[in-house]
């Protein structure tokens, strides 16, 4: 039995004074004529028609005004009454409320009158616990001297996943009849029935005459004691009230429902599932309803997290299973009304029950290794605790054993007329049959096999889809049948690995001589080497044989569908039948080999990562020579004048020792030995170029010579500028004292106390810098120390780092020890980025560009670098575009416009993005008359400075 209790307070008899003076049951939503304020924690209150936190939300009828919060923080929201003329006196005000929680004390709903329009607040009542049922509220407002102003104001504060429910908010006038006292009402259930009844317990009968139920019902109330209402069917929704002679003093007792948990609510009431024989469910599905189930089993929670666990507020549902086989699957599908369905298997009595496997929400289960016939309990339940709803439920198994076959795609005759690939049909176990009929879905004839064997089906041309069913003679449930096997185009020819294409070697890791390859049409050769990753499903092979103990491996220009590339090394002694494991599993595309066996061959195994099929990714390999005479490294320039440079670098710590080193120069971009402007050999780690042209750029080369014809791969290129002055001091002795912008946003900039760093050419830098647009301009002023000097100050708009006479935007005519000062425009177009700001500093003459003074050795050029950052919407047209207005919106008649310069044009557009208006007022203000056009949503599209703005506009 299952009880709800309603309690109502004796009312007393007041003078009729008319109708309601407001009424609001909440069916359309929260009115707007209620006042809502609520903290920066709130939820809105709205209108709540079906499930919120798990329980039903509406008290009465479809909808109720609800406020839910869905964080940790506490939140309080009100709703205000429209002012009300009770000045009159003798009215009453009626609510109902609910709290949807858990049995905490988690809200609160505190009840106000005001009596000056809202100004000062009086409590009626403050609701601080848990109500676990709607109740209905009653209270007479003549307590507090009501006047024409007269507010009552509902204020809910909530936790989360807590819900304030409110609903049948009436303020009317005290009626003159006397009510019936109803001291409870409970739900008695009569599940043998599927039924239930509501006993309402009256005390005093008064003017009370009939309780209805809104389905036709209705029971006379003759005498005080208990009125049965019903009986209704199980899981009904009814809603009593409480009638009387005067209906003025009707009232509701409440919504009414219960659901009758199902037959098999326990184990003892297990419903018994038949499975069915096959490998698919059948004739024997069954629905089943989780209506009212109750985790009143008795019986463990399963063994898994506790979100699967059956939770006392939806249960669990039972079905008995005899095991017709060993092996057994349980299905279930076609979830309604629930989230997902969890499950588990027992073994063993009600009150004693063992799992078998383990739970969890995902179908279908396959059990094994049960004992025939022996009886087993399978639990089910809503994973979302949903409590209501249904699903198909199943099982089925097999009494025969299936054969055991392979099936692979021969495409050893790929090319032929004939077709393009046979494919293979490789029986390793008949299971229990004694033969099976083999058979395509291609109309070729059916073979027979009669104990192990391989039959081959085809030939077939490519695209064809095959597929291969094998039925048993003792069984036609154990009936096999292959995925589709097909084949889109031919393999490579080492699409095997006894098919390796041979590499040739190289002498060194320069990679002289590649071989070309593909995966398309690539399939699975059936090698995998241990400890390797990726899906080798697509597979080509090479081989090649060591001529040193260690060798290189390397993947080059990889192109295609995926370019992630993987690659194996295996030892071919063993062939490729056993090839064992692998000496090298590479994600990257270069492997470097030790330890090989001079004349040994070695197998490379080459393929995509991805397990998706259908590849085309291509390929080069090669096979290069560990060296013995090795590179040189951190090559460097450095210069003498603007037509040379001391080169340098650091000796090979591995290897034969050089005796000597090639040295070349080439314009950069050119390649190693292309366009040679300096070159020559050195016994040491210094050479001198040059014939250099100021102001280029060139590309550094050096190779180690260890003799007799040793020599290594030629290091490089380092690239380096020709034409300035490496600074030869650690602090600069020049900076930019006062960096300004005009008429933008910008920095001021003080570099005089500020240490500088020096980038990778050589370079003094500073970090500071400003924030630009196009068009816009900024002032510069260069102070000197100490010293006379020349400057030039320029803005590499190309970032290549390059010193350009045509770039330089200011240079002195003279020279001395400043300050320089001069103006520079950010040119009209410039992409948003970063650039430089640079200042040269030449002392000897009024030159900067030749910088000849780094040729006598006395004085010093120096570079100095600044960043400029362009941002284009720091631009004078973004800045007055974003202070246009417009007005109204929406619209009747005149769209008004304002701006900050003159408005040069405006275009009117529908939804469709026809142009229906244009005009060119050129002015600072417009007006624009949209009267002609239709009611709807039209693009305003606003042009002033050569810059545009939309917005968009409702004409009514």
């Amino acid at each position: 039995m299952k009880k709800i209790t309603f309690l109502l307070v004796a009312m007393l008899a007041f003078c009729w004074q008319g109708h309601a003076q407001f009424t609001e049951d909440f069916e359309s939503g929260v009115p707007g004529t209620f006042t809502e304020v609520q903290d920066a924690e709130a939820i809105a209150w709205g209108a709540c028609s079906g499930i919120l936190g798990g329980q039903t939300c509406p008290i009465n009828g479809s909808t109720s005004a609800t406020f839910y919060r869905a964080s940790f923080t506490s939140a309080v929201t009100s709703l205000t009454t429209p002012i009300m003329d009770l000045s009159a006196g003798g009215f009453r005000l009626k609510f109902v409320h609910s709290q949807l929680d858990w049995g905490g004390d988690q809200n609160t709903l505190l009840v106000e009158i005001s009596i000056d329009g809202g100004g000062t607040w009086t409590t009626i009542e403050d609701f601080t616990t848990s109500i676990a049922s709607p109740t209905s509220e009653l209270y007479l407002l003549d307590t507090y001297t009501t006047t024409a102003t007269t507010q009552i104001r509902f204020t809910g504060t909530t936790d989360y996943g807590y819900a304030v429910v409110l609903d049948d908010v009436v303020v009317e006038p005290i009626p003159t009849c006397t009510p019936t006292v109803v001291d409870s009402s409970t739900v008695v259930d009569d599940c043998g029935n599927s039924q239930f009844s509501v006993h309402v317990v009256v005390s005093t009968v008064g003017d009370g005459t009939n309780i209805t139920d809104g389905l036709g019902g209705s029971f006379p109330v003759v005498a005080a004691g208990t009125v049965t209402a019903g009986p209704y069917a199980s899981g009904t929704n009814v809603t009593l009230t409480m009638e009387h002679s005067d209906p003025a003093c009707n009232f509701t007792l409440g919504n009414f429902q219960y659901l009758c948990p199902p037959a098999n609510d326990t184990p003892n009431g297990a419903i018994v599932l038949t499975l069915d024989e096959g490998t698919a469910c059948g004739a024997n599905t069954i629905v089943g309803i989780s209506n009212a189930a109750t985790n009143d089993s008795g019986e463990v929670d399963p063994s898994c997290s506790s979100q699967w666990n059956p939770s006392p507020g939806n249960g669990d549902l039972w079905y008995q299973i005899t095991a017709p086989a060993a092996d057994l699957t349980l299905s279930v599908s076609n979830i309604s009304g629930m989230t997902t369905v969890s499950g588990i298997l027992y073994s063993g009595t009600p009150g004693a029950l063992t799992e078998v496997g383990t739970c969890g929400n995902s179908w279908p289960k396959t059990y094994t290794g049960l004992i025939v016939n022996d009886t087993y309990y399978l639990r089910v339940w809503d994973y979302g605790n949903d409590q209501t709803g249904t699903f198909d439920l199943c099982g089925y198994y097999l009494s025969c054993t299936p054969a055991t076959i392979n099936f692979t795609v021969d495409s050893s005759i790929c090319g032929n007329p004939a077709g393009d690939f046979n494919v293979l049909v490789d029986v390793t176990d008949m299971g229990t049959a004694a033969s099976l009929n083999v058979e395509d879905n291609q109309g070729n004839p059916a073979q027979i096999a009669n104990g192990l064997t391989t039959l081959t089906f085809g030939p077939y041309t490519n695209g064809t889809n095959v597929v291969i069913t094998a039925t048993p003679d003792d069984n036609a449930n154990c009936v096999v049948t292959s995925t589709n096997q097909t084949q889109t185009i031919c393999p490579p020819a080492n699409n095997e690995c006894a098919n390796a294409i041979a590499l040739t070697v190289n002498p060194d890791y320069g990679c002289g001589t590649v071989t070309s390859g593909t995966v398309a049409g690539a399939t699975d050769s059936g090698v995998s080497g241990s400890g390797c990753f990726g899906t080798d499903d697509d597979d080509v092979w090479y081989s090649f044989e060591a001529t040193a103990t260690g060798h290189r491996v390397s993947l080059l220009n990889v192109s295609g569908s995926v370019t992630d590339m993987y690659h194996a090394v295996f030892d071919a002694g063993a062939g490729c039948g056993s090839l064992g494991s692998a000496i090298v599993c590479s994600d990257v595309n270069t492997s470097n080999l030790t330890g090989l066996t001079i004349g040994n061959i070695y197998y490379v195994q080459v393929y995509t990562y991805t397990s998706t099929s259908g590849q085309d990714t291509t390929f080069d390999i090669c096979v290069g020579t560990t060296p013995t005479c090795y590179e040189p490294s951190n090559l460097s320039a450095a210069f003498v004048a603007p037509n040379s440079a001391d080169l340098s670098w650091d000796a090979p710590t591995q290897g034969t020792a050089p005796t000597a080193y090639n040295w070349e120069v080439v314009p950069a971009g050119n390649g190693q030995g292309n366009g040679i402007v300096d070159s020559g050999s050195a016994a040491g780690l210094t050479a001198t170029a040059t014939g250099l042209t100021a102001n280029t750029l060139y590309d550094f080369y050096v190779q180690s010579d260890c003799g007799g014809g040793d020599t290594s791969s030629w290091a490089g290129p380092f690239t380096f500028n020709a034409g300035y002055c490496i600074p030869t001091g650690t602090s600069s002795s020049t900076y930019i004292d006062n960096f300004t912008t005009t008429g933008a946003a910008g920095v001021n900039i003080d570099n005089s106390a500020s240490g500088l760093a020096t980038d990778n050419y050589g370079d003094y830098y500073s970090t500071h810098y400003v924030e630009l647009a196009s068009d816009q301009n900024f002032d510069f002023s260069v102070g000197i120390v100490s010293g006379t000097v020349g400057a030039a100050i320029w803005i590499d708009w190309n970032n290549d780092f390059v010193f350009d006479l045509s770039e330089v935007v200011y240079s002195t005519t003279s020279y001395g020890n400043g300050p320089f000062t001069g103006t520079i425009t950010v040119p009209n177009g410039t992409a948003n980025g970063d650039y430089r700001m640079r200042v040269l500093i030449d002392w000897n003459d009024n030159n900067p560009g030749d910088d000849d003074a780094c040729s006598f050795g006395f004085g010093r050029g120096e570079v100095e670098d600044y960043k400029i950052t362009v941002d284009n919407s720091l631009s004078v047209a973004n800045l007055e575009i974003s202070q246009f207005t417009y007005f109204p919106n929406p619209v009747n008649n005149t769209l008004s416009l304002r701006g900050v310069k003159d408005i040069q044009d405006v275009a009117v557009y529908n939804m469709l993005g026809q142009e229906v208006l244009r005009t060119a007022p050129n002015t600072v203000n417009s007006d624009v008359d949209m009267s002609g056009l239709q009611s709807g949503t039209y693009f305003v599209k606003v042009m002033i400075e050569n810059t545009t703005k939309t917005i968009k506009v409702v004409k009514k």
